[in-house]
Order: structure tokens, then sequence, then C-alpha cells
């Protein structure tokens, strides 16, 4: 709860689990880049960057606003682009970029 807390009154938004789990993942896919790809046909596309898809639950639905470059982004980073996500999700006020172009859901 102190570690909370204190991240509260540092950053200024409460800390959740799902920055730990979005930084895990990413972190693996930038350990096994294959697992950042799509198939075209027969082709395999591997991405340059990790565009982090994350399930948002609405009130009637969900949606998928993207973390772009999460790779490029530090711990408190993520946690950030997460909480901004999420919030204007949920108020209704994402920009239909961010629901595009992400490459690992």
């Amino acid at each position: 709860e102190q570690v909370k807390e204190a991240f509260l009154k540092k950053e200024g938004f409460k800390l959740t689990l799902t920055p730990f789990f979005i930084s895990a993942i990413v972190d693996a896919l930038k350990a096994h880049q294959i697992m950042n790809a799509s198939l075209d046909g027969d082709k395999i596309i591997m991405w340059k960057h990790v565009n982090f898809g994350m399930a948002v639950g609405l009130e009637k639905g969900v949606i998928v606003p993207v973390i772009s470059k999460a790779e490029d982004m530090d711990f408190v980073g993520l946690a950030r682009a997460a909480y901004d996500l999420a919030k204007r999700a949920h108020e209704r006020r994402l920009l239909p970029d961010e629901l595009q172009g992400g490459t690992f859901t």
C-alpha cells in the first residue's frame, strides 16, 4: 500500500497491475520478435515496433486502444499510457489513430 500511495503522489494516478503485465509482455516480445508478427497468407510479417493493443471494458462492450512504440517506454511511461488510454476510452475521447496499428493484443 505504501508503494501505491507513493506512486499516486508522485505520478498523479493510481498504480494497478495492468502496467506490470504490459511491461512483461513487451519485454517478452522484444526478446522473441517472432511473436510480434502476423501472417499474410503464407508470408510472415515481422513488425518493427511493439504496438500493444489493450482491451478496455466499457458499459456496452470492449474497445482496444493501442500503446504505440511500447518498446521505447519505461515502466512509468507504460503505466501512464495505459491509464490515459483507459480513462479516455471511458470518456469516449479516443482518437481514431489510437485504435489502429496494434501488433499484439
